[in-house]
């Protein structure tokens, strides 16, 4: 009986590990991205066109283009419609294979594998299968391809009424001379018009109502998604003009005083004890002059000579000298 039981339990083991990896499977199968080109073969300068699904719409879409040794040469991101289907262009730089990779958001990626052939267009010449919007001319001497554009595009504009979508080439990495993108990558279809409103500056407010015009770029004629055109207002109330504020003389002078009243009592008042004290110093020590008694002597014996009177003589020298009376007749003694 152990042994029926364990052979039992192992095969039961096995039988929900299978279960287990077959709804796995069945799971991710269900969630995985589709990814398909329009062929599997391309000559260098044609553009290769990627489609697919995903599980939901208006989820992001991550397409990338790979070389042999896993160099991603290309990469965009675009987003699933409302059918739940995705596009998107590629201009494969060289020759070789590629492989085509694309993930939608939470889901399981996919890939397909492409080839450019490895052909060689007369000189001058286009290659196969290619514009000459697209390439210019070929290489000097000897063949060679011709110039390979390589477009970098704007997104694509919402789906207007004509169910297209438009974008715009922005810039040719190849920097091919005279090249212009071709239309069909220029231009693609959509199932469902979406609106794309634009509306200008609200008006003034008149009766306290203001009003803007809206315009649907896309003319799908209808207007679920219309912005409003008019809204209430309040008409500001004039205010009357502010009168000037006049200055307040009495205070600013006031100010003034308060501000600086040391300083005009005190300048003045300084200047007037420093002049003070300059002649006081002047008057202390100012210089005296010595004179010589033989000098005064000889000076009075000229002027009595000369008839000048004994007292004028004293006056003089007491005058000029500064020396007291007595000095001046002891001095005045010896001429007697």
């Amino acid at each position: 009986m152990s042994r029926r039981a364990e052979v039992s339990r192992t095969l039961s083991n096995k039988f929900g590990l299978v279960s287990l990896f077959i709804f796995c499977t069945l799971i991710l199968a269900v969630t995985a991205t589709t990814v398909q080109t329009d062929k599997t073969t391309y000559e260098p300068g044609e553009t290769v066109t990627i489609s697919g699904t995903c599980s939901s719409p208006a989820v992001p879409v991550g397409l990338r283009a790979l070389l042999d040794d896993g160099e991603t040469v290309w990469f965009d991101q675009v987003t699933t419609d409302s059918s739940k289907s995705y596009s998107g262009f590629f201009l494969p730089p060289q020759k070789g294979k590629y492989t085509i990779t694309a993930a939608c958001q939470g889901e399981t990626g996919s890939s397909t594998e492409i080839t450019v052939a490895d052909t060689v267009a007369p000189q001058g010449q286009p290659p196969a299968g290619s514009s000459s919007d697209d390439s210019n001319g070929g290489s000097n001497g000897g063949g060679g391809g011709g110039c390979i554009s390589q477009w970098e595009y704007s997104g694509w504009s919402k789906c207007n009424a004509a169910l297209q979508q438009t974008r715009t080439a922005i810039h040719d990495k190849g920097k091919c001379i005279n090249a212009k993108p071709q239309e069909k990558n220029l231009v693609r279809s959509c199932e469902v018009c979406e609106e794309d409103w634009t509306c200008s500056g609200w008006s003034v407010c008149v009766s306290g109502v203001q009003s803007r015009d809206c315009v649907d770029e896309s003319q799908c004629g209808t207007t679920s998604i219309m912005p409003e055109t008019t809204e209430s207002c309040v008409i500001p109330t004039p205010q009357p003009p502010k009168k000037p504020l006049l200055p307040d003389l009495g205070e600013k002078i006031g100010s003034f005083w308060e501000d600086y009243k040391l300083w005009i009592i005190g300048v003045p008042l300084g200047i007037v004890v420093l002049l003070l004290l300059v002649l006081l110093l002047h008057a202390l020590f100012k210089k005296k002059v010595v004179y010589d008694e033989q000098e005064v002597k000889q000076w009075a014996r000229k002027e009595r000579t000369a008839g000048t009177s004994a007292e004028d003589v004293k006056e003089i020298i007491h005058q000029y000298t500064h020396w007291k009376k007595e000095k001046v007749e002891q001095v005045l003694l010896g001429l007697k």
